[in-house]
Order: C-alpha cells, then structure tokens, then sequence
C-alpha cells in the first residue's frame, strides 16, 4: 500500500519574510470531495514553471501520530478538475508552495513550504493580508522523518493536529482559526 510519510510545522511569522514574496512558487489549487477523517478525497491543479498538472487523491486515516497516511494519486486532464469543482460547487483554496533544502553535516533534506493568504480582518487591502505559512517534510521512513534535523525557520510541530490538515483549510474561517492557533498574540 502506498503510504505518505510526513511531519508538518508552522513558519513563524519572523520568517514569513522568505517564502511569502518569493518568486516562483508552484500556484495550487485544490478542492476536497471527502473530508472524513477516514478518507480524504480532493482534486488539484498545479501551474508550476514547466506545466500544469491535475490529480485526483485519495488518503486514508492518519497513524503513528499523524505522520503516516495510506495515499493514491492519479493525474486527471485538468478540464476533468474544473468540471468537478464548478459542477458540484466545491470551495476552492489557492496556496503557493516552495521548495527548499536544508542542508546539515552529512545530509540535505527537501523541504515544501505552502503560503495561503488569511483575511483576519474583513474588508482589509493587500498589502495587510496575512499568511499561514506551513513546511512539510516527506521521508522514505518514520525513523527518518521522526529524526529530521529542523531549520531555523520552523516552528511549532502541527503533525497530527487536525486543524492544520490542508482539508480543515479550504475556507478562511477555518484558516483564520488555525492562523490564530499557529501565531497566538499576533494582531
């Protein structure tokens, strides 16, 4: 079975400077038909430099505190997306997502860094929005994802909480609530 090994972490509002303007970036746009903790099923599309991607997920319930999900994924004509999202009216969320590596004595390790825009003030111009800015790391194994040395632009562990799951974000209440959790005493 196919299996996502994965931590997540929430990037401090100290370093939101590196990954909220930078350029590039893969543009994601992504809609859930299932957000059962059981099976989370949601369509994609992904325009980074080279194309554009569309898929189809499927992930099952979460083990070893939330670092391990059975996953499938298969690539959908993106016209199929569009059509699924626009029939069945499903909200829609964009984040922006950046690689990066870190490097430590004897190992670099990939890093996905996602920015999605909070609103936490309605009414509010551009230039005020506020992010939510979550790193994920994947590994080949749980020793190996357990025993990742962090950079210092990581903060608090959001593995298994449900709040940060990407399907818990897909409208700006939610992202607000969790913007609160991630940078409690911010305005």
């Amino acid at each position: 079975m196919p299996e996502e090994i994965e931590r997540k972490f929430v990037v401090p509002i100290d370093h939101h400077h590196l990954f909220v303007d930078r350029p590039g970036g893969t543009e994601i746009f992504q809609a859930y038909l299932s957000t059962s903790p059981d099976a989370t099923v949601r369509v994609r599309t992904m325009a980074g430099p080279e194309a554009l991607v569309a898929t189809l997920t499927v992930k099952g319930r979460s083990s070893k505190g939330g670092v391990v999900r059975p996953e499938w994924e298969w690539s959908l004509p993106t016209q199929d997306v569009q059509d699924i999202v626009e029939r069945l009216q499903l909200p829609v969320f964009r984040k922006v997502r950046h690689t990066m590596t870190f490097d430590t004595p004897g190992r670099s390790d990939r890093w996905e860094i996602d920015v999605l825009r909070v609103n936490t003030v309605a009414g509010r111009p551009p230039a005020m929005w506020r992010y939510l800015v979550l790193a994920e790391y994947e590994a080949p194994t749980v020793e190996q994802a357990r025993d990742v040395p962090l950079p210092p632009w990581v903060g608090l562990d959001v593995t298994d909480d449900p709040m940060f799951a990407m399907s818990a974000l897909t409208t700006v209440p939610q992202r607000d609530l969790a913007w609160r959790r991630a940078y409690p005493g911010c305005p």
